[in-house]
């Protein structure tokens, strides 16, 4: 019965702007969910979030509580929320060059819709041009722990001549915490260790952004 109805839907899906939210979202449910019911599965979903875009907002373990749902689909559904931030995000392009005020809406589009902290790693040349970009995360709502021998590694790669490290406040402003000023005062002595100029560290919160070096 499931595979007549997901070849019903799927030829549906052909038009699929005339879809409703669950009907999408069900569809979307058949990849990781192959032999169940996932109509039911994606009422639960927009009844626990409200919506869409409450749905592909939530954390992975808000998501595996609903029943049905599970610890690898609410991985498949952050990978689609990611997919999706990523693509929305292509719409502000990276700039040419780093410079803090010229860049801040490129960070805000990078953080946008995410709901766990993240720490975003720019080397940059000579020139302040962007060579590489990697971020970080520890899937922890309310923090990013990043290890030095991590960003070291980073660092003994591309060799930068100096770097930008920008992290999130998802649910909170952008004010620094004792733990975000710790974790510049190591950043600060692993650059000097390689010879790097660390340019800024930046956090993106609910109400703007903070500088630690920029005015």
């Amino acid at each position: 019965m499931h595979e007549g109805h997901r070849e019903r839907l799927l030829e549906r899906a052909k038009n699929s702007a005339e879809l409703q939210d669950h009907e999408l979202l069900e569809a979307i449910l058949f990849r990781p969910i192959p032999r169940k019911n996932t109509n039911e599965i994606a009422h639960r979903l927009l009844a626990a979030f409200g919506s869409l875009h409450g749905v592909f907002s939530a954390g992975e373990g808000e998501l595996a509580l609903v029943e049905g749902v599970g610890k690898q689909t609410a991985q498949y559904l952050r990978c689609v929320a990611e997919l999706f931030r990523r693509m929305s995000s292509e719409e502000i392009p990276k700039p040419d060059a780093y410079n803090f005020h010229g860049f801040s809406a490129f960070i805000k589009s990078r953080f946008e819709g995410l709901n766990e902290e993240v720490l975003d790693l720019y080397c940059l040349d000579r020139a302040d041009h962007i060579l590489h970009t990697a971020r970080f995360t520890s899937h922890d709502g309310s923090r990013v722990g990043v290890a030095m021998n991590e960003l070291g590694g980073v660092l003994m790669t591309h060799c930068p001549y100096s770097i930008v490290v920008a992290h999130n406040h998802p649910a909170a402003p952008a004010a620094p915490s004792p733990a975000d000023d710790e974790f510049t005062s190591q950043l600060q002595l692993i650059c000097s260790l390689n010879n790097i100029k660390l340019r800024d560290h930046i956090i993106a919160g609910r109400n703007g952004m903070f500088s630690y070096f920029t005015s």
